[in-house]
């Protein structure tokens, strides 16, 4: 909570216009960092098997990614958060289930089909947990904009 309301009282000092303009941009640039944070953690370690590894790492990937995306552009709307992670959980749902549809109807697939699967299931899930947790942090905050 506390990152929240110290992220929330550094962003009140932009305009409004400038913090929706950069909602959508910054949810981009921070679920890719994450993604690359984690590759790169994934390409420099060398526990165990490989395999179990890039599974690993593969599922954090997922689950952080949904969850980034959604909580950074409801963070950095400045009016009406719970809507807006609303609306990025409904974009990404939609753009993951759009990417994975192509890949499977067009035959550029050359994954492993149920992982795969399973991986978009899961940046969803994450996606809807971060919109129910971008609720419940506002209410406890009593930060009804």
């Amino acid at each position: 909570m506390q990152f929240i309301e110290k992220t929330e009282k550094f962003l009140e000092k932009f305009p409004d216009f400038l913090r929706w303009i950069l909602a959508l941009p910054l949810a981009i640039l921070v679920s890719t960092v994450i993604q690359v944070i984690i590759a790169v953690g994934n390409s420099l370690s060398y526990v165990g098997p490989e395999w179990i590894l890039n599974t690993f790492c593969q599922v954090v990937n997922s689950w952080c990614s949904g969850y980034c995306f959604v909580l950074s552009g409801a963070i950095m709307a400045p009016k009406y958060k719970f809507i807006t992670s609303i609306v990025f959980t409904i974009l990404f749902t939609s753009t993951s289930s759009i990417i994975m549809t192509y890949a499977l109807t067009v035959g550029t697939y050359k994954g492993k089909l149920l992982l795969d699967i399973f991986l978009i299931i899961l940046s969803i899930a994450a996606s809807i947990t971060a919109c129910i947790e971008t609720h419940k942090a506002l209410t406890e905050l009593d930060i009804t904009k």
